[in-house]
């Protein structure tokens, strides 16, 4: 070959540059003699293309492949040329050496996230556990109240439909002597037979009528003592939820108040409700947006722990 056929060659090869120890770069040219067959050469420091064997490549390292170029590649440095790992096996090596350094990345006990994070975590998963048991218990303990407060109620209710049992009890069989002294008035008066024993009869069922009317008034203001009333109750201010809580659940559960719809820019609110209560005084407050507010307008007095609490009178 002379030199221009070499300089051809040149063109059309591809080059494998590798850096030696040496001060100057050796350059390996593979060069196409045929489809089948490749020939080695390789340049001298003066320029010259020389002819030299085909060299058989080293055995790869453990953990390294061949990029298909003459050179090895190890597994922990791939290069920017260096050709993808194409069996399962260099593959798998790769998998395992990644994993390796991730193994020791996490081990790294001089870490800041390794010291603290952990620790960290757990602390604030056991504040929230402990927070959510706080409301959790709360919650528990206003149902209960609000249980027994409705069994009080339904005690209450039983009471008073045995003792309206008997009382139309003792007015039937008021009613039934009743009749009969009327009867019996009656049949004097239209026969005469005796004027005086028609006036005492009379007067009997007179005295009895008297008194019917007077104990049937007495339970009746009795049993109207137990049918609920319809109290509005109005709380205005600035506020988001607003809630009547007082006695008259045992302070547990307590009564939402809605917002009226309000159009102007104020930032003042108006929050209604209608409370149905049984006619007595209570103590009563407002919990507005989490905090104990006392209506200004209303009466109050302490109780024997020196709290103020507000009166609601329904009569």
């Amino acid at each position: 070959f002379n030199r221009a056929h070499i300089m051809m060659r040149l063109q059309s090869s591809r080059l494998d540059v590798r850096r030696c120890e040496g001060p100057q770069p050796v350059v390996h040219i593979l060069a196409p003699i045929s489809r089948r067959t490749h020939r080695l050469y390789s340049t001298s420091p003066s320029g010259q293309a020389v002819p030299s064997a085909p060299s058989t490549p080293a055995p790869s390292a453990p953990g390294s492949y061949s990029n298909g170029a003459g050179s090895n590649v190890q597994g922990g440095g791939l290069t920017q040329n260096a050709a993808k790992p194409t069996s399962a096996k260099d593959k798998l090596d790769m998998l395992q050496q990644m994993q390796q350094r991730s193994n020791a990345a996490m081990k790294d006990l001089n870490s800041t996230y390794g010291a603290s994070a952990p620790r960290l975590v757990d602390a604030r998963m056991y504040t929230a556990s402990i927070e959510a048991q706080r409301r959790l218990s709360e919650k528990l303990s206003e149902a209960n109240s609000y249980i027994s407060c409705l069994q009080d109620r339904l005690q209450e209710i039983n009471d008073d439909l045995t003792a309206a049992a008997d009382i139309f009890k003792k007015v039937d069989m008021e009613f039934g002597t009743t009749g009969r002294l009327a009867e019996s008035a009656v049949a004097a008066v239209k026969f005469g037979v005796d004027k005086e024993d028609a006036i005492v009869k009379v007067t009997k069922l007179r005295e009895r009528l008297s008194a019917l009317e007077v104990a049937m008034s007495k339970e009746r203001d009795k049993f109207g003592k137990r049918v609920p009333r319809q109290v509005p109750v109005t709380w205005v201010g600035a506020a988001s939820t607003v809630k009547l809580v007082g006695d008259f659940d045992q302070w547990s559960r307590g009564v939402e108040l809605s917002a009226s719809d309000n159009d102007s820019d104020s930032v003042l609110r108006t929050f209604e409700a209608t409370v149905s209560l049984l006619p007595g005084v209570y103590r009563v407050k407002f919990m507005v947006d989490g905090e104990w507010r006392l209506a200004p307008d209303w009466p109050t007095e302490n109780n024997e722990v020196g709290e103020t609490n507000n009166v609601l009178t329904v009569k």
